[in-house]
This record gives C-alpha cells, sequence and structure tokens, in this order.
C-alpha cells in the first residue's frame, strides 16, 4: 500500500499540474489511470481494506482530501475533490493493482506446486521400505528374511516388518508341526492295517472276504493320500517348465482322453508340487467320473486354466453350485494345498451332466514356450 500511495501521489501531483497548464488530462496521464469524469457519489458496496488504507495514505501525502467512491459500472476508484485552482481528478487503482495480484496468483501457484512436489517426494521416500516390505513379502512367506528397510523407515515400519516376520515364522513352524503329526498319523495307521491283512490270509475261505481286502485297500489308499499331503506343504523352489511334456506323462494313453494336439505354454511353479496337482486332478476324474475324459486350456486376462473334464457317476451325489471352490475330498485337498503355493486356485463348475474342475494359473506365471 505505501508503495502504491507513492505511486499515486506523482500520479496525482502530474495530473494536477497538467491541468494547471492546459485544463485536461494528456493521453499518457489518462492510460496511467487519471481521469476527471466525476464518479458519482456512490460508496464501495463492499468492505476495502487496502483500498482504505491506500486512500489514507494518499491523503497524508498529497494533503488533500481523497475519497473512495465507486462507479456505476462497479470499479472502485480514488477521487480528489477541487481544491483552490485546481481541478478535481480521480485516479484508478484498480489498474496498478492488477500486476500485483498477478504476480501474487503467480507466487502462489509457484509455492503450491513447490509444496506438492515436495510432499509427493516426501510420501515416496516415506513409502519405500513399505514397498520392499511389500515385494518381499511372497519371499518371506517361502522362508526368506525380511529386506533391508534403510535408515528412512519410521519405527512403525520397522515394527510392522518386525511382526510379520514373527507371525510367519510361528505360521511356519505350526504348518511343519501339523505336516509332521498327519504323517506320523498316516504312517502309523498302517502297520495294523498291514497286521489287518496279513490274518485275513489265514482265514478260511468266505464270501465276504473279498469286499474286507477291498476295504482295506481303500483304507491304505485314504492313509497314502495322506503321506502326500504332509509332504506336499513342503517348500520347492518354482522354475520356469513346459507344460506340454508334464501333461503328456501324466495322462493315460487311453482313447476316452480328448486333449489337445500342441500345448505351447510354459509355467513358472515348483516342479514336484506342479505334477503332483496335475496327477492328483486327473486321479479324481478317473476315480469319481466316467468317460469322455477332456483335457483343454484356455487362456484369459486372468491367467491359464488347466481344465479336466468328464461325465457324472449315476451313483454321484447332486452337485454343488458351480463356480463354488472345489471340495469334496483328499484329492482334491492336495490340489488345493500344492496350487497355493505357486498362486494358483482350484474351481469347479457342472453343466449338462459335466463336471469340470480347473486349475487358474494366474498371468505372471504364464508365458508361451519359446
Amino acid at each position: 500500500a505505501e508503495q502504491m500511495a507513492r505511486s499515486l501521489a506523482v500520479l496525482a501531483r502530474a495530473a494536477d499540474e497538467r491541468l494547471q497548464r492546459e485544463s485536461e488530462l494528456g493521453a499518457v496521464l489518462q492510460d496511467a489511470g487519471a481521469f476527471q469524469d466525476h464518479p458519482g457519489d456512490q460508496p464501495p458496496t463492499l468492505a476495502l481494506p487496502f483500498a482504505a488504507r491506500l486512500r489514507a495514505l494518499l491523503a497524508q501525502r498529497l494533503e488533500r482530501p481523497v475519497e473512495l467512491r465507486q462507479r456505476e459500472d462497479g470499479e472502485t476508484v480514488l477521487w480528489l475533490p477541487a481544491q483552490s485552482d485546481l481541478a478535481a481528478i480521480g485516479l484508478r487503482y484498480e489498474p496498478l493493482r492488477a500486476p500485483v495480484a498477478r504476480a501474487s496468483l503467480v507466487l502462489f501457484g509457484a509455492l503450491a506446486g513447490l509444496l506438492m512436489l515436495a510432499a509427493w517426494l516426501a510420501a515416496r521416500w516415506l513409502i519405500a521400505p513399505m514397498r520392499r516390505l511389500a515385494q518381499a513379502l511372497p519371499a518371506m512367506v517361502a522362508g526368506g528374511s525380511a529386506p533391508p528397510l534403510g535408515r528412512q523407515a519410521t519405527r512403525e515400519v520397522s515394527e510392522l516388518a518386525d511382526a510379520l516376520s514373527e507371525a510367519i515364522t510361528r505360521l511356519r513352524e505350526q504348518s511343519a508341526a501339523r505336516e509332521v503329526a498327519l504323517a506320523g498319523i498316516s504312517h502309523d495307521l498302517r502297520t495294523p492295517l498291514m497286521r489287518m491283512a496279513l490274518q485275513l490270509q489265514w482265514l478260511p475261505a468266505h464270501p465276504r472276504l473279498a469286499e474286507i481286502e477291498r476295504e482295506i485297500e481303500t483304507m491304505d489308499a485314504l492313509i497314502a493320500a495322506g503321506l502326500e499331503l504332509a509332504r506336499a506343504g513342503r517348500q520347492e523352489a518354482p522354475q520356469w517348465q513346459p507344460l506340454g511334456p508334464v501333461l503328456a506323462r501324466l495322462l493315460p494313453d487311453e482313447p476316452v482322453w480328448q486333449r489337445p494336439e500342441q500345448i505351447e505354454w510354459q509355467v513358472l511353479a515348483p516342479p514336484i508340487a506342479l505334477r503332483r496337482a496335475l496327477d492328483n486332478l486327473i486321479q479324481n476324474a478317473l476315480r469319481h467320473g466316467v468317460a469322455p475324459f477332456v483335457l483343454d486350456l484356455q487362456r484369459s486376462s486372468a491367467g491359464l486354466s488347466i481344465c479336466v473334464s468328464n461325465a457324472l457317476a449315476e451313483d454321484t451325489l447332486p452337485p454343488p453350485p458351480s463356480g463354488t471352490p472345489a471340495a469334496g475330498g483328499l484329492g482334491l485337498a492336495i490340489v488345493e494345498h500344492l496350487a497355493a503355493s505357486f498362486d494358483a486356485r482350484l474351481q469347479r463348475d457342472y453343466h449338462d451332466g459335466q463336471v469340470r474342475m480347473s486349475l487358474l494359473l494366474p498371468t505372471a506365471r504364464v508365458r508361451p514356450q519359446v
């Protein structure tokens, strides 16, 4: 306001001198904001602290009254009434204030941009440890250690990393304990089962002996499945492998199976886990379904689906709704357990007397075979 008052005072004195000599304002003074038309007696409708301060400073410098008036077009001006032989003049301070306003807006925008950039850089700097922790989480679940978080890691992030590491370690220990217990129980059950099978050989011939032997074989198969489920929890490093040879070794060479002629895909998975999962999927279809059996591959934006389809046997229970997670036996439980080790999931669908079990591998674990 002080600087603008100086400028307006110079302009007012120049206008006075011009009026004293020629009784009219020059073009230069008019362009600078001086005028002679009376603006009227309407005071400003809005409170203008800056304009009021400017009026007071200008009146002090010019030693003559200065009034604030509002024109019909709404513009606020400074009016200097006539005194002695001086003619009345008006000063428009809006043109002088515009550069200041524009400069203020530019400065405000620049400061806001700098603040936003600084906040963005600070946010990236602060979340870098969290990003490293999130990227290392799959490796931590597989048995790796927590990554170095760097000096910029906050105390909360460090505590979170320690808590996650401790929780994963406890879950791994509990899982290992369950696997050992399951393997021990399954192994111990085989001893009395084999004694029963041997004792049956010493019994005299009876029509029910064959049925009892079949039940013992069924129990032995269930125990074997339990042992396999225990072994399925063991960690194994994933690697890229062609899917075609794996399926060719597992599929029975029988005409009841329909299969694709060429399989030109590679998958990233633990080799043994992938082979066991696919083998259990195929054996489940052979054990609980009837021909025709179909193996096909479906590529989508979600990944690659390995689908095994078969017809339902007549004595099969009514199927649950399609799209639900697969369940219903140790075989499929083993498939789900193994599939989780390479981020795959098992899903079943029923349609027109056909059951389809689909093992969906995510896109990140599938690529065309070179």
